[in-house]
């Protein structure tokens, strides 16, 4: 019994609705790594760098608010590896949008093929990769109960 709940704890693609505890825990992922996103952006924009590009954009603050509660909902909606992957991308937008929104430019100096990024570029890289493997591994999982309801 005890490892059943555990392996139940452990996975990475419990549906929405199965109890509030796996809400609170998408919740809890998705809330931990935006912040480990958001701070990693923080501290590495406060130390020197040799080659540092400023990026201007003129968002209005309203879109940075609108795509941040899309990615609330989208953490909490449907996997953990979701809201994971919703937290990164979350991490990210507080990274640039916040720079954006103080200073009306995103600093890149991080050198990756010919480009400069930053911290938060990556993770919200990273999440996007998340997501899309959260979502595909969960259809896949509905797609596999449905078969096996159908011949059974």
């Amino acid at each position: 019994m005890e490892e059943k709940i555990a392996s139940h704890w452990l996975r990475l693609d419990s549906q929405y609705g199965q109890s509030s505890m796996d809400f609170f825990i998408r919740f809890a992922l998705w809330a931990s790594t935006g912040l480990a996103a958001f701070v990693a952006d923080i501290a590495t924009k406060s130390a020197p760098h040799t080659t540092v590009v400023h990026n201007q954009a003129h968002t209005p603050p309203l879109i940075f608010i609108l795509v941040g509660c899309f990615l609330w909902i989208l953490g909490l909606w449907h996997s953990r590896l979701l809201a994971i992957g919703a937290g990164l991308m979350f991490g990210g937008l507080l990274g640039n949008g916040g720079q954006l929104l103080l200073n009306g430019y995103a600093t890149d100096w991080i050198p990756i093929g010919g480009w400069l990024t930053n911290v938060a570029d990556i993770s919200g890289a990273l999440g996007l990769v998340c997501c899309f493997a959260g979502y595909a591994i969960s259809a896949f999982r509905r797609h596999s109960l449905r078969v096996e309801a159908a011949e059974g």
